[in-house]
């Protein structure tokens, strides 16, 4: 794989986990614990997916509409121990690829990343 994932998420711990598990599976993983270095990370390098942890970074529904619109193909998943984020409705229904409740189901995370995956090298 040559394109890298990019992980958002300022808890250590957690990014840890995540990178552990991604690498071993033979993906290329970034992790950033700031919001404002994401679109600079985006522009430069060659990322096929975002993961972002919306329990650990503060975010806007036109943050996330934002970043997504400057960087269509890019396809942005979340993480969050929540269920439900009334404040970031409009960005879930419309902006993000996938939801996945924390802890991170190993399967449910290489699935969703397969797709995009799959999907991204038919295009």
């Amino acid at each position: 794989m040559e394109s890298k994932l990019l992980i958002v998420n300022s808890n250590e711990i957690e990014s840890e986990y995540l990178r552990e598990l991604l690498t071993a599976e033979g993906y290329q993983i970034e992790v950033t614990i700031q919001l404002s270095d994401l679109q600079h990370l985006m522009a430069t390098k060659n990322y096929f997916a975002v993961l972002l942890d919306v329990d650990s970074i503060p975010v806007e529904n036109k943050t996330i509409r934002d970043l997504v619109l400057a960087n269509p193909g890019i396809p942005f998943l979340c993480t969050s121990r929540d269920r439900f984020h009334p404040e970031l409705k409009d960005a879930i229904c419309y902006h993000i690829f996938a939801c996945i409740n924390k802890p991170v189901d190993p399967d449910e995370l290489l699935y969703w990343l397969r797709c995009i995956w799959d999907d991204q090298e038919q295009t």
